[in-house]
């Protein structure tokens, strides 16, 4: 049997990888009575033409198979989300640090920072306001954000402002949240601080008015929202005036004022991804009770009187191709983040220089006290590691290696975080695989089947699948120097159905239908690479932010789930 290389670390470096166009076929003749089924019925008919068909294969010496399994993580390290306050002076500047780079980033236009925060205006707005659809979207939304932030530095996650420090405080306005080591000056044009001089996507100083409208939020607001059993008790518009979580997030918009007082503009003030974190913090808290009970928040989202935007399963402006009701999944906070403790009095307000035990309950110190901070460069959890590892293994070979090459292909993930997916074993796995994690952890299945000779190839898919919502694989085919490469390729997802397949246009601008019968040519530029480690150092990076453009290089794309 041929050994493989175990590939056991490979970070995408970008390199040339010299493609041409993997021809797609109509269904040959012999595929005719498949033509007109649907998807996955039409894929198990090509199956069984190839397993029944004695015309189509030439036998070969020796049987080309193989096997291999494709690992993904995003987040090996559950990251941590603690108070503001409570972070080392390091470990606050790294985050204001990398919130001033994505605004001089200029990859997007203006800049990444405007870029992103321009998700949050116009019909998004109503979509993500007013409703159910405020908890999941912003969720999604922020952890998007703090993605962003770790591509500048992967030991970043952010930081939750928990308000109700500063509402105890004898004149709220003068929190130390407001100075040049936080957020810098509260009144006026933002003239000092992190942000200073700061200009908005609108062309205008970034400008605040604290104080003058709204509060800060209240320890028994929060009480009286964790005290509530269901999403309608505390959302717009099923729940009772004083009762409704999102008309108390309103009040820090408010209370800020300036672009934060806006929801056009409100993301432009870095104020809000701490805000909001907070918010996401006190509605974890919310969903941890519901869980406790029996009861998943995902069953709870509501749906009485609600907009045709905030229904569950509209997809998410501006974030596809997640859905509402994904936003409300504790995939988030089960695998990706948490939240540290809220400061008390208990816990020494965490510690924190920039707060101390009053009456019971922890407040904030004022921008004029005179505070002096350890220099201290330790890190209380490991947030870094925020890049993919990627580890393929060969797990069954036969035949000789020059009979395989490998070419790319993109794999899109819809509905992929539904409750219905997770932990559940991939339908169709290898008996011989049954018992193992692969089949758990798989949620896609690629194969290709040779048309034109006899050869079979399977790519089990184990990729954290909520981000990115797309992963690229490499799919194997015959050696077309060896003779005609006709394959069949497709993928299956975890409950058995076909993936919805797809080839790029004859002009590369967009992708169209197809059957999957495809042909590897040796014509130049080659359509592969012929090693596995080739072609996954050709550059096809994973990226949880990047847009879902086109790759003329990758000319078969499935659509799952």
């Amino acid at each position: 049997m041929l050994v493989f290389t175990l590939l056991t670390l490979l970070l995408f470096n970008i390199g040339e990888l010299v493609l041409s166009n993997i021809v797609n076929v109509d269904l040959p003749s012999q595929f005719a009575e498949c033509a007109y089924k649907s998807s996955t019925a039409r894929h198990q008919c090509i199956l069984d033409v190839l397993d029944n068909s004695t015309d189509l294969v030439p036998l070969m010496k020796e049987d080309m198979k193989l096997t291999l399994h494709q690992d993904c993580y995003w987040h090996p390290f559950k990251r941590v989300r603690r108070e503001c306050r409570s972070l080392s002076k390091m470990e606050r500047n790294e985050i204001w640090d990398a919130i001033n780079a994505l605004k001089k980033d200029k990859s997007k236009e203006p800049n990444v920072y405007d870029w992103f925060a321009d998700f949050h205006t116009k019909r998004a707005v109503y979509s993500v306001h007013y409703g159910p659809n405020f908890f999941g979207w912003h969720r999604y939304y922020t952890l998007r954000f703090e993605e962003l932030l770790r591509k500048k530095n992967p030991n970043i996650t952010l930081c939750y402002w928990d308000s109700r420090l500063d509402d105890e405080m004898n004149i709220p306005p003068h929190t130390v949240m407001f100075s040049d080591k936080f957020l810098g000056n509260p009144w006026g044009i933002v003239k000092k601080g992190p942000f200073a001089y700061w200009k908005t996507i609108r062309g205008v100083p970034l400008e605040r008015d604290l104080g003058a409208q709204g509060s800060f939020i209240t320890h028994a607001w929060i009480k009286k929202i964790l005290a509530q059993e269901s999403h309608e008790d505390i959302s717009e518009p099923t729940a009772e005036e004083g009762f409704i979580f999102e008309a108390i997030h309103n009040s820090i918009h408010a209370a800020i004022g300036g672009q934060m007082n806006d929801f056009n503009t409100s993301a432009q003030e870095p104020a809000f991804w701490i805000h909001h974190s907070f918010i996401d913090s006190v509605w974890e808290k919310f969903c941890h009770k519901m869980r406790s009970k029996g009861k998943d928040p995902q069953d709870d989202y509501v749906t009485r009187w609600v907009s045709s935007m905030q229904m569950p399963d509209k997809y998410m402006d501006r974030l596809t191709p997640m859905k509402n009701i994904d936003g409300y999944s504790h995939y988030f906070t089960k695998n990706i983040y948490r939240y540290e403790e809220y400061p008390t009095c208990e816990n020494n307000c965490l510690n924190s220089v920039f707060a101390k035990c009053q009456k019971s309950v922890c407040v904030s110190v004022t921008k004029f006290a005179n505070v002096k901070e350890n220099d201290d460069r330790t890190r209380k959890y490991p947030n870094h590691l925020a890049g993919p590892l990627r580890d393929s293994k060969i797990l069954s070979g036969k035949g000789n290696v020059e009979k395989w090459v490998f070419a790319p292909i993109k794999i899109v993930f819809h509905d992929s975080i539904k409750r219905k997916l997770i932990n559940n074993s991939i339908k169709g796995c290898e008996t011989k695989y049954a018992n193992s994690s692969i089949c758990k952890q798989a949620v896609a299945i690629v194969k290709s089947k040779g048309v034109t000779y006899n050869g079979l190839y399977t790519d089990y898919i184990t990729c954290d699948i909520t981000i990115p919502v797309w992963t690229y694989a490499f799919v194997a085919v015959k050696n077309p120097e060896l003779g005609p490469s006709q394959t069949y390729v497709s993928v299956t997802n975890k409950l058995g159905n076909a993936c919805t397949t797809l080839c790029l246009s004859k002009e590369g601008d967009v992708y169209e239908t197809c059957t999957g019968v495809i042909d590897a040519t040796k014509t130049e530029p080659k359509i592969y690479e012929d090693t596995l480690e080739k072609a996954e150092k050709g550059g096809y990076a994973f990226d949880p932010l990047a847009e879902d453009v086109i790759d003329k290089r990758v000319k078969l794309k499935f659509v799952c789930y």
